[in-house]
């Protein structure tokens, strides 16, 4: 990663190379100055979802979870969720990575570390705390010390919003347990855990139908082929001049958000994985896969897709990974529709 400036404002930019049948490829990405969302909305969060998250972003104190697997789109979620909280009259501050620094957002005052000159996390944090900020957010956490203190804060009347790479809301719960956060200590301060997964959208113009559907995706979504004659799935002609011939066009993303009395009772009781997704299950959380379902009946995108997109689905409590999460993007590159 490096940066350039222009016209005086600095813009991320990633450097990577990859085979192609000519040789080895350069390929540069300059990260896009303003975000293309305006709401939570529009990344393809749910109304009941994005309602909860404007509720707990307005908390006073606590600690709220972003996850998503590398590639999720973890960036442009977590940068517009803190710019959906109230950054004026509480003062936030960012933690973040000279290496890597994030894209800027207004009234969040940034207080970096940097493994080069061998300035820590935790020694940022401290840096920060001298400001008296109310809000600290925080990108990719990893590193076990920084999670630590930030539940502490989160304790003593802060409000943290951190991201992490995790397989689903739940996995992420585990991941900050790893760190060696007690469990009821967690379950005093989580407010929530968002997760996500990125699915492509299917042409508009070229999707084809699937008629009648499957009779056991009709009996998961309890409807009958009468009430659902067709779903859509991606051509495979490859002509379409509109997804040059991938069947899919842009990009939106499944969100489950749990959240609830039940979950902070398992935390705090030791719950395995399971017994926390059912208890979230309870409090009312709606999983990914089931808001990947709901896309299928509205015909966005197509079960292949959903199914290709959970594949990956993961539930394991391992510590935070090394890979950096990049931003989603308003359309999907061109590929081949992928087998089911």
């Amino acid at each position: 990663t490096f940066a350039i400036a222009v016209d005086g404002k600095p813009r991320n930019c990633r450097l990577a190379m990859q085979a192609s049948p000519a040789g080895e490829q350069l390929q540069v990405r300059i990260e896009a100055p303003t975000v293309a969302y305006k709401k939570l909305t529009d990344l393809g969060m749910s109304e009941p979802v994005s309602k909860r998250m404007i509720e707990l972003l307005a908390v006073d104190r606590g600690l709220i979870l972003l996850s998503a697997p590398g590639g999720g789109g973890l960036s442009t979620s977590f940068d517009m969720a803190v710019e959906t909280a109230d950054r004026l009259l509480r003062d936030f501050v960012s933690i973040e990575d000279a290496a890597r620094p994030p894209r800027e957002i207004q009234n969040v005052k940034p207080f970096r570390f940097d493994a080069r000159t061998k300035k820590t996390p935790t020694e940022a944090l401290a840096e920060a705390m001298r400001e008296y900020p109310r809000a600290i957010v925080t990108r990719d956490v990893r590193d076990k010390d920084l999670v630590s203190e930030l539940v502490r804060l989160a304790g003593d009347g802060q409000l943290v919003i951190l991201s992490l790479k995790a397989g689903d809301s739940i996995e992420a719960i585990g991941k900050i347990l790893s760190c060696g956060v007690q469990p009821k200590q967690l379950a005093g301060v989580l407010v929530g855990s968002l997760s996500q997964r990125l699915v492509r959208r299917l042409c508009p113009k070229c999707r084809d139908q699937v008629a009648p559907p499957p009779e056991q995706f009709l009996a998961r979504v309890r409807m009958t082929a009468e009430q659902l004659p067709h779903i859509y799935t991606a051509s495979t002609e490859g002509h379409c001049r509109l997804c040059q011939g991938s069947g899919y066009f842009g990009r939106t993303a499944l969100f489950e958000l749990a959240s609830g009395e039940l979950i902070r009772r398992g935390i705090a009781g030791g719950a395995p994985g399971e017994q926390l997704r059912q208890a979230a299950v309870k409090d009312g959380m709606r999983s990914l896969r089931d808001a990947g379902i709901q896309l299928v009946v509205d015909g966005v995108t197509s079960l292949d897709e959903i199914q290709r997109a959970l594949a990956t689905q993961g539930g394991g409590q391992s510590p935070p990974p090394a890979a950096a999460p990049t931003a989603a993007r308003s359309a999907s590159p061109p590929a081949r529709r992928p087998a089911p």
